[in-house]
């Protein structure tokens, strides 16, 4: 290897290596859907640069939305009329997966794109249902009554359940993916009239939104520890949360003053990144976290790893250079001399 390219891989290994968790590429978005004019909007994550990515009459009644970062597809179900359609994140190829009578009221929606899979609630019949990604394959979860005016769901991957808030009850329910295994993990009055629910399984914590009070709650997944993080008059009739991992903050959508807003995972530093009149009568909200490159966090074993390679690496600058060095002083106590010698020479 010459000797000029082994500094030049130890600055390419440090950064390309040692700090995987830094990603380039464009900026995170931030996706809601509103009543006001029938539209699908985005905003650079501080609520700069809002832009429309669809309106009517492409989509009629907006009432929830999914992202599929792996895939660059996002999902929205609409009321008028029934249906669940994808599109490119830049807006273009619509393309309707399914409509009515399959789909009938659907209210909350969730992609799985590892398992390529989509689920979706409905109040016509208060049922929740699953599909294939493209719209195949539509079955049934669960069913009145055990599942009654559902208001969220919400997708726990790593530990393979749903999680969902219905108001006939006010309940928080998890099951598994397939729908069996429901346990009840919360209920009134802990729970009063639940609108939206998030999962963070890292941190093995869920969030929701409720009307009754005007708050946002987080507890462990398991229901245990409730705690109030935000409410009235900080929160006002909030109809969806999301959670940015990476950035480790929580945004919602309230209903009074179209606003969207975003606060650190224990209720401090609230912002409003978006408001009146960029935004009007919003529904549900959605984050495209991870835009151009996987944000994977670094482990203490994976930088263990670098620095060892790094070692190495700089162990062989030390002997490439320590080799020429002594090829260089050979040279020149070499009593050779002659034409042959110089091209062998100039030949290295």
């Amino acid at each position: 290897m010459p000797r000029q390219e082994l500094p030049f891989l130890i600055v390419v290994g440090v950064a390309a290596i040692a700090w995987p968790g830094v990603a380039r590429g464009e900026s995170d978005r931030i996706y809601w859907t509103q009543t006001f004019g029938d539209r699908i909007n985005h905003s650079a994550n501080d609520g700069t640069d809002v832009q429309t990515l669809l309106e009517w009459p492409e989509l009629d009644e907006p009432s929830a939305l999914a992202i599929d970062r792996q895939n660059r597809k996002l999902y929205w179900a609409q009321l008028l009329p029934d249906r669940i359609v994808r599109v490119n994140l830049d807006g273009s190829n619509v393309e309707v997966l399914l409509e009515w009578p399959e789909v009938n009221g659907p209210l909350t929606l969730e992609v799985d794109p590892a398992a390529g899979k989509i689920y979706w609630a409905q109040s016509f019949d208060d049922r929740i249902m699953r599909a294939n990604l493209d719209g195949t394959s539509v079955e049934t979860l669960v069913s009145w009554p055990v599942s009654n005016q559902v208001t969220d769901l919400a997708l726990d991957i790593s530990n393979q359940h749903i999680y969902w808030t219905q108001t006939f009850d006010d309940r928080i329910i998890r099951a598994d993916l397939d729908g069996l295994n429901m346990v009840t993990l919360m209920e009134w009055p802990v729970v009063d009239h639940p609108v939206s629910i998030a999962v963070d399984a890292l941190a093995g914590t869920i969030y929701w939104a409720q009307l009754i009070g005007d708050r946002i709650i987080r507890a462990d997944l398991g229901g245990s520890n409730p705690f109030t993080i935000l409410e009235w008059p900080v929160v006002d009739t909030p109809v969806d949360i999301a959670l940015d991992r990476t950035g480790q903050h929580l945004l919602w959508v309230q209903e009074f003053g179209s606003r969207l807003v975003t606060t650190n995972l224990d209720g401090t530093n609230v912002t409003t990144l978006v408001a009146w009149p960029e935004m009007n009568l919003p529904v549900a909200l959605a984050i495209d976290a991870v835009p151009s490159a996987t944000k994977v966090p670094v482990s203490s074993s994976a930088r263990q790893v670098v620095g060892i390679l790094l070692i190495v690496l700089f162990g062989l600058v030390i002997s490439s250079n320590g080799a020429q060095r002594e090829a260089r002083h050979c040279e020149t106590a070499s009593p050779l001399s002659g034409p042959g010698h110089q091209l062998r020479k100039k030949s290295r």
